[in-house]
């Protein structure tokens, strides 16, 4: 259950004088403790958090600095006027990963820009996925995802109007903010709530990832660059910031249809081109 700051406003006002503190106290608790163990991401992120803890560390190592690549060259291909790609060119070196794949990305990259691109697709129990893809065009995304989709075995179909599927969702700002400051302070939930309170974010809730315990924020998509700084000026540890699609009503999910999901799930996590997957699963199902 999420923490509702508006609630928690309304809340505040009412039971400000000291007589009801206790009281205060444990109405804070019981919002906002539920579920501290489980995101608000998608069904697909939380499977794709969970199986990069067994994939290799080169791997992920690669991955992550091919993302980060992707990013920098949109200032330039050349490592020696570009200090963000010559950051990426020096990471590789560093960590041993080799050249190979950082030049060969990188032509692809130069030959072919990349842009973003949203497809929808309708899948099986009533799912509906958002798929966020990088191509050098509309008509490579989708028959990239097409050829995913043929190998599912059905149950699967492009939707031919992306808006449609979009309406089942929210665009929501999200930041993920580490329990511990930069100066090692431990931060508790009621401390983040008003801080939430006060950088007008819409909930704040606590999760555990990686034996973590981490906050995350929700606000308006415009606001996140915003809200980053504030907290990045207050030493907080902010460990990512973007706009995400949220389902406005999860759904559980058949047994028999899991199978075909994360069949899907899986086949997409191996496609560079795929960038981050959203959908109408609620993550406990």
């Amino acid at each position: 259950m999420w923490c509702r700051l508006s609630v928690l406003r309304a809340s505040r006002q009412l039971l400000d004088e000291a007589i009801f503190h206790k009281q205060k106290h444990a109405i804070i608790r019981s919002i906002s403790l539920s579920h501290t163990d489980l995101k608000g991401h998608s069904h697909w992120q939380n499977i794709r958090s969970t199986k990069e803890k067994f994939d290799g560390m080169r791997s992920k190592a690669i991955n992550l600095l091919l993302k980060k690549m992707k990013v920098a060259v949109k200032n330039g291909y050349d490592s020696k006027i570009n200090k963000e790609l010559a950051s990426v060119e020096s990471e590789f070196l560093k960590q041993g990963l080799g050249m190979e794949t950082y030049t060969r990305t990188l032509k692809r990259l130069k030959e072919k820009p990349e842009v973003p691109i949203d497809l929808a697709v309708i899948g099986p129990s009533g799912t509906f996925f958002v798929v966020h893809m990088e191509a050098s065009s509309k008509s490579t995304a989708e028959s990239t995802l097409k050829k995913y989709i043929n190998k599912t075995g059905g149950g699967f179909r492009m939707a031919p109007d992306l808006s449609a599927v979009q309406a089942w969702f929210d665009q929501k700002g999200v930041l993920s903010v580490s329990e511990k400051d930069r100066n090692n302070k431990t931060l508790s939930l009621e401390q983040m709530e008003d801080l939430g309170i006060e950088l007008d974010c819409e909930e704040v809730s606590a999760f555990m990832e990686d034996g973590e315990r981490k906050f995350e924020l929700l606000c308006n998509p415009l606001s996140v660059n915003k809200i980053e700084a504030l907290l990045n000026e207050k030493m907080l540890v902010v460990e990512s910031g973007e706009v995400e699609f949220r389902a406005m009503h999860p759904i559980n999910v058949e047994s028999e249809d899991k199978e075909k999901i994360e069949k899907f799930f899986k086949l997409l996590e191996e496609e560079d081109m795929v960038i981050n997957i959203y959908d109408n699963i609620d993550p406990a199902s």
